[in-house]
């Protein structure tokens, strides 16, 4: 009889474990597909006060970029990550400075959190952005390729925004399971960028 009474106590321990362990790794998963849905499914509630979400939540299918070292970039990228992404389209003159200036400063300005945000810029080729500009900001990843893979990739982003009015200089964010859910003006106070990307990283438990 005890050595039942102790098995069913050694299951139930066991049972407990396993549903913690679940909980840790699906936890943020689940959750980040309630946000998604619960926007998606709700035009009237917002998450952010500065940026324009994209509803619903566009995600992005396969592609693969070039870094400036070689190294493919594709949709696995992504993954753990929140992203801004610029496109320059063309040589990196004073707006494109700009935006990648004030994608350094929002992530620097994150502190603890600055790890779970990188920073993307799309060009039509490497040497768009000059040396001497790359490095004044360490770990950005610079995105090129042939023109076809780099116009599909914009094509995806136009596609999602097709039914919002042009936005000019704009910095994306794409969530870490590969959504382009959000985008901010050239217009947009870096300040701004700063707060909903703070409020995101609050309630997503994800990336």
């Amino acid at each position: 009889m005890t050595d039942y009474v102790i098995d069913k106590e050694l299951q139930r321990k066991s049972r407990i474990k396993i549903v913690a362990v679940f909980a840790v790794f699906l936890g943020p998963l689940l959750l980040a597909f309630i946000w998604l849905q619960t926007v998606k499914n709700n035009p009237n509630i917002s998450v952010s006060t500065h940026g324009e979400l994209i509803k619903p939540a566009h995600p992005l299918e396969p592609f693969t970029l070039s870094e400036a070292d070689g190294e493919a970039f594709s949709l696995q990228s992504f993954d753990r990550f929140w992203t801004m992404i610029y496109f320059s389209g063309g040589p990196c003159a004073e707006a494109c400075e700009k935006n990648l200036y004030h994608m350094r400063q929002v992530r620097l300005a994150l502190v603890q959190n600055m790890d779970r945000v990188q920073r993307v810029v799309v060009v039509d080729q490497q040497s768009d952005i000059a040396p001497e500009l790359l490095a004044e900001h360490e770990g950005l990843h610079v995105l090129g390729g042939d023109p076809q893979a780099l116009e599909q990739f914009r094509q995806q982003f136009r596609n999602a925004e097709s039914a919002m009015q042009p936005a000019g200089e704009a910095i994306y964010l794409v969530d870490p399971l590969g959504n382009l859910m959000m985008r901010f003006s050239g217009e947009v106070d870096p300040k701004g960028i700063l707060k909903d990307l703070k409020h995101l990283l609050k309630v997503s438990r994800i990336g």
